[in-house]
């Protein structure tokens, strides 16, 4: 399981307005549209930046990522919650390509207007709790 605390260079009792605040600083270090033309268009870094984000950054989904980071054991409880981290993950990824392919401004915008219940409310129907 990738450590997002490490992704994003925060400590693992960030607070969300620190998540934000990095993924910030990050998104704009490392988007394909503000990188000088020398280097190589490798939007994989970003894209990591976004999904760590969209982890982190409510709180229900990482109290579930942190007792999944610091558990050992397996248990149907413990695969329903790693099913629930694989599924923001997943949607995080294809958001983070998204917007790998749009300006930073996008990104920015939406960063700041982001909302949680609309990816929350969608995994919990999905998952039996």
């Amino acid at each position: 399981m990738k450590n997002y605390y490490e992704v994003l260079g925060v400590n693992n009792d960030a607070s969300s307005a620190q998540i934000k605040k990095r993924t910030l600083q990050l998104g704009k270090q490392l988007h394909p549209s503000t990188k000088q033309p020398e280097v190589i268009d490798d939007s994989k870094d970003f894209v990591d930046v976004v999904e760590a984000f969209e982890v982190l950054y409510d709180e229900k989904s990482r109290k579930i990522y942190d007792r999944l980071l610091n558990s050992k054991t397996n248990s149907p409880i413990h695969d329903n919650f790693e099913n629930y981290i694989h599924m923001i993950s997943q949607r995080s990824r294809k958001s983070g390509e998204k917007y790998a392919k749009s300006k930073f401004k996008v990104f920015k915008n939406d960063l700041k207007e982001f909302h949680w219940w609309d990816i929350t409310s969608i995994l919990e129907a999905i998952i039996p709790w």
